[in-house]
């Protein structure tokens, strides 16, 4: 199972009917790699908050925050998700019975930039500011995004 890959496919998808997946495509145009989870050797944090989570664990311990998509064994889907990296290793510290199998893909900020969304938004979490896509954050990190959603169309087969 590529998490890339399954990314890829909804982006296809959801281009068909107009919709731009702008999560997903900044994930994907900017991920460093996809990475297999690992056993997180610590009470994990508060369930359902894994921005807050990730955001509290990276803040002065040398990790790195990480946000993007969670894919899980027994879950169809991919999940946005937040948790922090230790070179190549995923430190998730929300997730219960994290394996191997399990699939990581997202994009690295350092603690600066969360800071200063946090503070603008008053949210934590960089992709989604609380009312939906964080736009202005995802098109000012990559401003070429802006033309390609611009130029999606609803696909022809949907024309009356």
């Amino acid at each position: 199972m590529s998490l890339k890959r399954d990314l890829e496919n909804q982006i296809a998808g959801f281009d068909m009917i107009g919709a731009p997946s702008l999560m997903q495509r900044f994930v994907v145009r900017n991920a460093r790699g996809e990475f297999p989870g690992s056993p997180y050797p610590f009470t994990p944090g508060t369930p359902k908050q894994c921005f807050t989570n990730a955001t509290k664990l990276a803040d002065g311990s040398g990790l790195t925050y990480c946000e993007g998509f969670v894919w899980r064994v027994g879950i169809p889907l991919a999940i946005h998700h937040a948790w922090c990296m230790d070179g190549d290793r995923v430190v998730d510290p929300t997730l219960r019975d994290v394996t191997e199998e399990d699939r990581f893909l997202g994009v690295e900020f350092d603690m600066q930039t969360v800071r200063r969304e946090i503070l603008r938004t008053g949210v934590y979490g960089l992709l989604d500011n609380g009312r939906g896509v964080n736009h202005a954050f995802i098109f000012a990190r990559d401003p070429e995004l802006r033309a390609i959603v611009e130029a999606i169309r609803p696909h022809s087969m949907f024309a009356l």
